[in-house]
């Protein structure tokens, strides 16, 4: 593993824990706190995710295409991309990745809905159920209860991964220019 790609694991691991100690400060004290806290693991899964997708959509590239260029190789392919190219890898890479962690996360995401709109009854009385009779409920139910809304879910991650990565892609190449002119003129 080069140092770039232990770098963009450990980020995947930096990255989550912001989301986890935001929820913490903002979220109410509330049924499902600690499964909403379990979700935000889903920026680690996504980040993995993508890395992942990244580098074997450009070995893929890289082989079918035949281009070798050894002073500009991307995700160690060897392949020199146009603009264009580089686009597209990154929004089907952000779409494989809100793919695999809408299916990773999906399961506790309907957990922690249940457990904050639905109430159980005992004894005649209304009171919040616990997560053991919601996971006892779903599996009544079938696996497809875990995954109801999969597309819509799978539709909404991919539309934002894939604004945001290219942007931020495009933001890190940008700042990589700049430091290598800025360097370039004795800076």
């Amino acid at each position: 593993m080069s140092l770039s790609a232990a770098e963009d694991d450990s980020g995947c691991i930096i990255c989550s824990l912001p989301c986890c100690a935001a929820q913490l400060v903002w979220t109410p004290i509330d049924v499902g706190i600690g499964i909403s806290i379990l979700t935000y693991a889903s920026n680690a899964v996504w980040w993995t995710s993508y890395s992942v997708a990244h580098k074997l959509i450009w070995v893929g590239l890289g082989c079918c295409m035949g281009k070798r260029d050894e002073s500009s190789m991307i995700g160690g392919s060897g392949l020199k991309p146009d603009s264009k190219t580089l686009v597209d890898v990154q929004g089907l890479s952000a779409t494989i990745a809100s793919g695999v962690s809408a299916l990773i996360t999906m399961p506790l995401d309907t957990i922690k809905t249940r457990l904050q709109v639905l109430d159980g009854e005992k004894n005649g009385m209304r009171k919040p159920m616990t997560v053991l009779q919601t996971v006892r409920n779903l599996v009544n139910e079938g696996l497809a209860a875990c995954y109801r809304g999969l597309g819509p879910r799978w539709a909404s991650m991919s539309l934002s991964a894939t604004t945001m990565i290219t942007t931020y892609e495009f933001l890190k190449r940008l700042s990589t220019k700049s430091q290598e002119s800025w360097h370039n003129r004795g800076g």
